[in-house]
């Protein structure tokens, strides 16, 4: 008698995987289980992804909103400032016109 004789051939039962229609059955089960509670969780965290997608966006958009009225407000500043050294340039020319006529 050869070695292997004792070890169940393929396909008997086993508790290393033999054909037992029970175990095959619960295998399936918990194989169909494993699945439908990963495909669930993979759908929640699509889900968390795309709020936090939703939500990044929002506060991008807003964050570019502030950062336009900040430079609109001060590129009126600028220009208010511009626009007083300029007439106060010009009344200041003016004034030594006046004061000395002979330079020119």
């Amino acid at each position: 008698m050869s070695w292997n004789a004792w070890l169940p051939k393929r396909g008997g039962l086993s508790c290393f995987g033999g054909a037992n229609p029970q175990t095959d059955v619960v295998r399936q089960m918990a194989t169909m289980l494993k699945n439908t509670q990963q495909r669930a969780a993979t759908a929640a965290m699509k889900e968390e992804r795309a709020r936090d997608a939703a939500l990044a966006m929002r506060e991008y958009e807003a964050e570019k909103l502030a950062v336009r009225a900040k430079t609109e407000r001060l590129r009126t500043l600028r220009l208010a400032k511009e626009a007083e050294n300029r007439q106060r340039t010009k009344t200041t020319n003016q004034r030594r016109r006046i004061a000395d006529p002979l330079r020119t």
